[in-house]
């Protein structure tokens, strides 16, 4: 068919005439479907420092005795104690580098650990005795067999996790 515009004469000639053809030159067609699809920026983006640093600021940080696999949206505000040497280790899973760390804050103590990619990024930016905001670490029921912590927990940390040194308290 031809595209005609919508007027009385046409609204009269979709009456008498076939109204597959006619019905689509009247009916408004939409461009902007494809803008509905796009997604829309999120304000709570994984990759957005924005959200961390603001919980940081706000103090809304949560002690390491609440943490649990259960919830996974905590800052904890932790001092290093102890630091483990770089490791390399070998299984049936593969192999690579790992280093565990010992965090603790007022409420109780919990070990962390690194594994291959996330061991060679924070290995060297970690120091024992100075205090770090560390999130979006992935919780697990704690291997005895690797720590002596009072903790049922321990960390693993992952590609999401943010780790920032807290200035004003390294000195305590």
């Amino acid at each position: 068919g031809t595209p005609v515009s919508y007027t009385e004469e046409a609204a009269a000639q979709s009456n008498k005439g076939s109204s597959a053809n006619n019905s689509a030159a009247i009916k408004p067609t939409s461009t902007n479907n494809a803008k509905k699809n796009e997604p829309k920026p999120s304000l709570y983006n994984n990759n957005n420092n924005t959200t961390l640093n603001q919980s940081l600021t706000a103090g809304l940080t949560h002690p390491i005795s609440s943490l649990s696999p259960y919830q996974n949206k905590w800052v904890i505000k932790a001092r290093v104690t102890a630091k483990g040497p770089m490791r390399t280790w070998s299984n049936a899973k593969g192999e690579g580098k790992l280093f565990s760390m010992d965090l603790m804050d007022e409420s109780g103590e919990i070990r962390a650990t690194a594994f291959r990619e996330q061991a060679e990024k924070f290995y060297d930016i970690i120091e024992v005795d100075r205090v770090y905001y560390i999130s979006k670490c992935q919780l697990k029921p704690a291997n005895k067999q690797f720590t002596t912590l009072k903790n049922d927990y321990e960390m693993t940390l992952t590609g999401e996790t943010q780790i920032q040194a807290c200035e004003e308290d390294d000195n305590d």
